[in-house]
């Protein structure tokens, strides 16, 4: 292969690494930790067909990911949307309880609450339930821009704390208690999106191949 045919190749390898390393790569976070979704498409067709309310277990989720007088916070994500679901106790040995949830959100709405009546405003949710029952919510409509949703729980009765999920795989199957946090604690559940990417193995052996071809020339034009 002559260096012309070299150079013109390794600028060809060069220009899709550039191009692949200008493209946005979202960081989910839970308090500024890595995170993953659950991964539901192909599976439901809505999130409020996965949190599944009054099915199974009646006035009551039915996610699977429930536990007794603890709030289960996860991220889901369908057709390029992703959204925050709550769950606070369980229909199983799930004690009479209460809590107040204030949010604040950059993006997004409240897509679905149990129940209704017990939004406070615009950013506030007073939740009450009884014995075996359980409580919770759906926040949708964030896409795979940046954005952050805040949330601080307090007032609690019969709830002992906060387990965020997340999933390793994107899947039930592989769902693992990320992080076991206090009632009161500050969460913060984010996606932040960056055009700077590290360069890869691939993009350094791009520009080192070009390097070469420059050299090549060179000496080819000296000789």
């Amino acid at each position: 292969m002559n260096f012309k045919n070299f150079l013109v190749k390794s600028l060809a390898i060069t220009t899709v690494v550039v191009a692949s390393m200008g493209a946005n790569a979202g960081l989910l976070s839970l308090n500024g930790t890595e995170v993953k979704a659950l991964d539901l498409n192909g599976t439901v067709s809505s999130f409020e067909e996965f949190y599944d309310y009054n099915g199974a277990n009646t006035w009551s989720s039915n996610t699977g990911l429930e536990i007794a007088n603890t709030v289960v916070l996860f991220t889901a994500e369908l057709n390029n949307e992703y959204a925050i679901f709550a769950t606070i106790s369980a229909f199983d040995g799930g004690s009479k309880g209460s809590l107040l949830v204030s949010y604040l959100a950059s993006n997004g709405s409240m897509l679905f609450v149990d129940d209704p009546d017990e939004l406070v405003g615009t950013t506030g949710i007073s939740f009450a339930y009884a014995a075996n029952r359980n409580d919770g919510f759906i926040f949708a409509g964030l896409d795979d821009s940046s954005w952050n949703f805040d949330l601080s729980l307090n007032n609690a009765s019969n709830v002992t704390g906060v387990n965020y999920i997340s999933f390793t795989d994107g899947s039930l199957t592989g769902a693992k208690e990320s992080s076991s946090l206090a009632i009161g604690t500050n969460i913060s559940i984010a996606n932040t999106t960056s055009s700077a990417v590290a360069v890869s193995a691939p993009a350094t052996a791009a520009l080192f191949l070009l390097g070469l071809g420059f050299i090549g020339l060179r000496s080819r034009k000296t000789a």
